[in-house]
């Protein structure tokens, strides 16, 4: 971690992270602040706060999930010939 620190970079990005111990063995072994990337088992905000996460990247997960639901609407539509799926409440 001290190369990176040296850089000047203003933080360090660990995408994959998702164990509470070695997000704390990260956080401890450097100065910089720490980014993870939200991941199915990702602890919660409050968790990863308390372990010294400064940031949490979404990536395309969000987007993914936008899109899939667009294309699944989509698809309901053309399957059902007519817009109702669209102003069901």
């Amino acid at each position: 971690m001290a190369v990176y620190e040296k850089t000047g970079v203003h933080g360090i990005f660990f995408p994959c992270i998702t164990d509470p111990g070695d997000i704390t063995a990260v956080v401890n072994a450097t100065a910089l602040p720490v980014n993870v990337m939200c991941m199915p088992a990702l602890p919660h905000f409050n968790t990863l706060k308390k372990l010294g996460v400064k940031r949490i990247s979404i990536g395309n997960f969000l987007n993914k999930f936008a899109y899939q639901h667009l294309e699944n609407q989509a698809l309901k539509i053309l399957k059902e010939g007519a817009f109702d799926s669209l102003f069901d409440k």
